[in-house]
């Protein structure tokens, strides 16, 4: 059992701990961050004032995943999506933890779509988006660099009224 709580400063170390590896980073966060992450760089979207953040909790309190919100002129962005425990993936709960960042996302922010982005090679992560109705916008999507590799990033979108014609929770 998972539940979403607004992240706290104590968050912070498991979050930094979780992240192995710049290529981990790049894939959770994009080129936003920079490997090692730091408190210092977390701290940055905390002070944000048009960001809140997340954790995932499991039934014995241990953090086990981390994601943001963060409002934009037209939209609200679904970003730094990870669960990294892995005893918690292939199992529905991204698919939950996408759902529950909607619905607060659309409770909270006067927009009627929502955005993310995704690595094209995050198969699973795209999956999980599409599923829950999100859809790509090609347009925007955009490319990043990462030790001699290119990384193609695709936007996607989702309205209020797909998710609540598609959903079956309110």
């Amino acid at each position: 059992m998972l539940t979403l709580r607004l992240f706290q400063a104590t968050d912070m170390a498991a979050l930094i701990a979780a992240v192995s590896d710049a290529r981990m980073l790049m894939q959770f966060a994009g080129p936003h961050y920079h490997y090692p992450l730091t408190t210092a760089q977390i701290q940055a979207d905390v002070d944000d004032g048009a960001v809140v953040l997340f954790s995932f909790i499991d039934a014995n309190g241990r953090v086990v995943g981390h994601a943001q919100i963060k409002n934009l002129t037209d939209s609200f962005l679904l970003r730094r999506i990870l669960i990294w425990d892995a005893s918690f993936r292939g199992q529905g709960w991204g698919k939950w933890l996408v759902e529950q960042l909607l619905d607060e996302g659309f409770r909270c922010f006067a927009h009627d779509m929502a955005e993310l982005n995704v690595f094209e090679g995050n198969v699973a992560a795209r999956r999980c988006y599409q599923k829950v109705g999100f859809q790509i916008r090609p347009a925007n999507s955009k490319t990043v660099t990462l030790e001699g590799e290119t990384w193609r990033s695709l936007n996607m979108v989702l309205s209020r009224a797909t998710y609540l014609k598609n959903s079956i929770h309110t």
